[in-house]
């Protein structure tokens, strides 16, 4: 099932990038065009390809992760298409903030991902969470908070919609996509509590979920 939504959101995302740059073109549409393929290439990438699990593309009862996954992508669309239809031209203010909030979010994850180690995966649930042996990571940006990678993701969306100059789709991201990642967040920490028990909730009572200016310590 992974497969299948990555290969529909690829193949759409192709389709709307080629169908709005022959038929509606834009200052600069190529090769905005050009970063977006090359933002969700290394997504993919960095996402589904190199978790450490048994069968990282197969669905394990992990609706969040798809939930997310498509808002992304949904995101990014509804900003490539305001570009497109509303704004079509290029801030340089917002292209320079937007470009630095995708590489502070790329430094962060892999950050990330780093700390985890062996214990990287992309699934929040199922058979295939882990190979190895499951141990609390606490170090690293998970001294501060226990979700940085979602945190990531977020400012990924944030950078995105400012290098096309699309303000109104920060309103969707802020009312959709950073719920849908608290969802998520809290789906997964409901099977850390089960897996780590009283070490997790003193973990839990010592980090904050995501931002600290954000959420609390709960």
């Amino acid at each position: 099932m992974i497969k299948f939504v990555l290969s529909v959101i690829v193949f759409i995302s192709l389709a709307l990038l080629f169908f709005l740059n022959v038929y509606f073109p834009a200052p600069y549409g190529q090769s905005l065009s050009f970063i977006a393929v090359t933002i969700g290439v290394v997504k993919i990438l960095e996402s589904f390809f190199t978790s450490n699990e048994r069968d990282r593309s197969a669905y394990h009862g992990d609706w969040t992760l798809i939930l997310t996954s498509v808002l992304y992508f949904v995101s990014c669309a509804i900003a490539i298409l305001e570009y497109y239809f509303i704004s079509k031209e290029i801030n340089i203010y917002f292209f320079i903030c937007g470009s630095v909030l995708i590489i502070v979010s790329a430094i962060l994850r892999r950050w990330s991902i780093k700390s985890l180690g062996d214990q990287w995966a992309i699934h929040a649930v199922g058979p295939s969470k882990i190979i190895s042996e499951n141990h609390l990571v606490h170090h690293g940006p998970y001294r501060i908070v226990r979700h940085p990678i979602y945190v990531s993701y977020i400012l990924d969306l944030l950078g995105f919609s400012l290098v096309f100059n699309a303000l109104y789709t920060i309103i969707f991201i802020i009312a959709v996509n950073i719920p849908s990642y608290i969802v998520r967040a809290r789906f997964e920490e409901e099977t850390s509590k089960k897996k780590f028990g009283s070490e997790y909730d003193a973990y839990r009572s010592k980090t904050y979920s995501m931002l600290p200016f954000i959420n609390t310590r709960k």
